[in-house]
């Protein structure tokens, strides 16, 4: 199987599709993509691997940018959704940049969107993002359960979809209001 990098020669964006005969579009302007890279997924297992790692990131990303053009098209209706952001903790680096990294603060498992609107009992609402069959890590899992017991609604959604039923919940829940009993 075959990996095909994508351009928009509008606004830039890259976008990594599995090799096929459609024609691509960006979620963005609309504009027709220039292809850029052909990633090849045979050769060595440990090439496939490699590949295989990459483009379950690429989806993992694809399926988070999907989100980002939702929430973009509805901040109309729910000004909130501007808030929303992606927490950047993946990726591959260097050892050297990695270790620079954790000093700065950067942890392992931490979700990857944060919305901080405060709505019912939360403070906010923390997403990790995952596509296909992915589940969460022990790590991300941990930081789920922890988030929670500090007051954040904090999940997993498999897809864009999913992930834009929850923050749709989320915006809906209603403020809870104490109803002090009445004197006689």
């Amino acid at each position: 199987m075959k990996i095909r990098s994508y351009r928009c020669p509008k606004c830039g964006r890259e976008y990594n599709f599995a090799d096929g005969n459609k024609t691509r579009l960006c979620r963005i302007c609309g504009c027709e993509l220039d292809s850029l890279t052909v990633y090849s997924t045979d050769g060595e297992s440990a090439e496939k691997d490699q590949t295989s790692a990459t483009r379950r990131e690429n989806r993992e990303a694809e399926e988070q940018e999907a989100l980002f053009v939702w929430a973009e098209y509805q901040s109309a209706a729910h000004p909130e959704l501007k808030l929303l952001y992606h927490i950047p903790n993946e990726g591959k680096r260097s050892v050297a940049y990695g270790a620079a990294l954790r000093r700065q603060g950067m942890k392992k498992g931490v979700p990857d969107l944060c919305l901080p609107v405060a709505r019912g009992k939360y403070h906010g609402l923390y997403i990790e993002m995952k596509a296909g069959r992915n589940k969460p890590t022990v790590d991300q899992q941990w930081w789920l359960e922890a988030l929670e017991r500090q007051g954040y609604r904090a999940v997993w959604c498999s897809g864009w979809e999913r992930a834009k039923e929850e923050i749709s919940e989320y915006l809906n829940i209603k403020e809870k209001l104490y109803v002090y009993p009445k004197r006689r």
